[in-house]
């Protein structure tokens, strides 16, 4: 079997704007129980977090996929920067200047120049940022300069995995590990390496890959979830990131194989979500936010059910993104790539 294009993989972008859309729908039960005590609703959109390891997961994935032949190759690196530069900062800045702006309407200060500037600068030992959902963000910069790294130099890039590895195992089995940063030793970095592993395996040999392991993924993430509802499992803990994370490595793969057989059958509506994924989830605050004061100035509390206003809260939260990324998001890269000489990206490249 040939080896599948990166414009093929259209079961992961729709992997994508579903983990996206989950994340929406979590912060609108967390938003309404807050507000309105609707815990029925919150324990069964309790597992709607897990979309960040769905997300971690798939970074790996399409970083190490499209850019596989060019570790070891140190001319390649001002082009990954550059891509990885674009697709991240330009958008994450409007996102964190529309929720100051928001902040300060709301009667909120303005926090610390300090705060500002290591906010915009995502540098993974900066603490947490404005933006909230950003933190995520600090993770992926963290990969991306281990893996710009091993397109520098590919043994330095080895050695630099090995060792977050090690300190990852080390802080699991012994705890938190004195001046180096927990960030770096989260079991959320391991999600990355599920997807590097799942890249890896479908570019040099797809033809061994069992076709179940879309099913068996889903399973196990159908399984981890509905054990976090039940409360058998806390999904904030370590342990959940690999019951989360090992099954979602396993849809991933399944995706991407599926994608190459032309097995997956993608609606407009699952391929908008797609596309819009990172608008969503950086602009969810944004809509969720200017949703709820419209709402609750229009309806009197107790005259319309909760499950209505989390239906609002959520239609504003993922249609308020894809109107960003019509409006702003790919209109904005196309103007920085064309203004900055960089390669336009290939239609239907996905993007991590």
């Amino acid at each position: 079997m040939s080896q599948p294009g990166p414009h093929r993989l259209i079961g992961v972008e729709i992997a994508r704007g579903i983990a996206a859309s989950c994340v929406v729908l979590y912060h609108c039960a967390r938003h309404l129980n807050a507000d309105h005590a609707t815990p029925w609703l919150m324990s069964f959109w309790q597992f709607g977090h897990a979309g960040v390891d769905l997300f971690f997961v798939i970074s790996g994935f399409i970083i190490t996929y499209v850019h596989h032949d060019d570790i070891g190759s140190p001319h390649r690196l001002g082009r990954y920067i550059a891509r990885r530069f674009q697709r991240i900062y330009p958008l994450y800045w409007i996102a964190t200047a529309a929720t100051l702006f928001l902040e300060l309407a709301a009667g909120h200060g303005l926090p610390s120049i300090s705060h500002v500037l290591n906010s915009l600068s995502l540098q993974p030992f900066a603490g947490e940022p404005i933006l909230g959902v950003a933190w995520t963000l600090q993770y992926e910069v963290t990969f991306y300069i281990v893996f710009g790294l091993a397109i520098w130099n590919r043994n330095l890039g080895f050695v630099l995995g090995v060792i977050w590895l090690a300190l990852i195992g080390t802080v699991a089995v012994a705890g938190p590990l004195p001046f180096v940063p927990p960030l770096l030793t989260s079991a959320f970095s391991l999600q990355f390496l599920f997807g590097v592993l799942a890249a890896v395996w479908l570019r040099r040999s797809p033809a061994t890959i069992p076709p179940w392991l879309w099913h068996a993924g889903l399973a196990g993430v159908a399984i981890a979830a509905f054990a976090e509802d039940m409360g058998w499992m806390n999904g904030y803990a370590e342990p959940a990131r690999l019951a989360y994370g090992i099954p979602s490595g396993l849809i991933i793969l399944g995706a991407a194989l599926r994608s190459a057989r032309a097995n997956t059958k993608a609606t407009p509506l699952l391929t908008a979500l797609g596309s819009a994924s990172y608008s969503i989830y950086l602009f969810q605050f944004v809509f969720i936010g200017i949703a709820w004061q419209a709402w609750t100035h229009i309806v009197p509390k107790g005259l319309a059910p909760d499950w209505a206003a989390f239906v609002v809260l959520g239609i504003a939260g993922i249609v308020g993104g894809c109107v960003v990324s019509r409006t702003c998001e790919y209109p904005l890269l196309g103007w920085i790539r064309t203004h900055m000489n960089a390669d336009r990206r290939r239609p239907g490249m996905p993007v991590a």
